[in-house]
């Protein structure tokens, strides 16, 4: 029962990836939280609070123009964490994130989660390797939207989508994509 109650808390991919003495450096300032659409997590230029880990749900990262408008540049659901970079001393956030599907997610302080990546290399092997492919799927979103037809490119945003709420029913609507991106809801 108690190994059942612990896993139950690191149903995030990259938290279930550590080991229990990495883990234990997050666990007791992990806290555990639910979030509507449309909360926004962090903006750009502004200083990130927190790291959050999704259990279920999914975020946008969106990038924001001078007059306000944000296109989406990635999505973040329980294989990943946003603001991460921030266990570096990056303390400003880079985007607008924003929550794009309800979410469940462990979300820990900057300043722990810096003392934790900086007490293991294991969980800095894993941040920048997160970040690798996060940057990776960035530079496939911007192809893919500069490059594909609107058809193709709602097919994949939709698998996507999908993929990080691992669920076949996608609790979307028109109105919640304008919420999110606090604009015309284009990606």
């Amino acid at each position: 029962m108690a190994s059942e109650h612990s896993e139950q808390k690191r149903r995030n991919r990259l938290l279930a990836a550590l080991t229990p003495e990495d883990h234990s450096l997050l666990a007791s300032h992990l806290q555990e939280f639910s979030l509507e659409l449309g909360s926004v997590l962090q903006v750009p230029d502004k200083p990130i609070e927190y790291v959050y880990f999704p259990h279920q749900g999914m975020i946008s990262l969106l990038a924001v123009m001078l007059d306000g408008q944000g296109i989406e540049t990635a999505t973040v659901g329980s294989e990943g964490v946003v603001g991460a970079m921030s266990g570096f001393g990056f303390r400003r956030g880079f985007t607008r994130a924003v929550v794009q599907a309800p979410l469940v997610a462990g979300r820990i302080s900057c300043t722990h989660f810096q003392a934790a990546v900086q007490n293991s290399e294991a969980l800095k092997h894993l941040i920048v390797s997160y970040n690798e492919l996060l940057v990776a799927q960035i530079q496939q979103t911007a192809a893919c939207n500069a490059l594909h037809p609107t058809e193709s490119r709602l097919a994949r945003w939709l698998l996507q989508t999908r993929d990080r709420i691992d669920s076949d029913v996608l609790p979307l609507t028109q109105n919640s994509c304008r919420k999110c991106s606090g604009s015309d809801g284009r990606r």
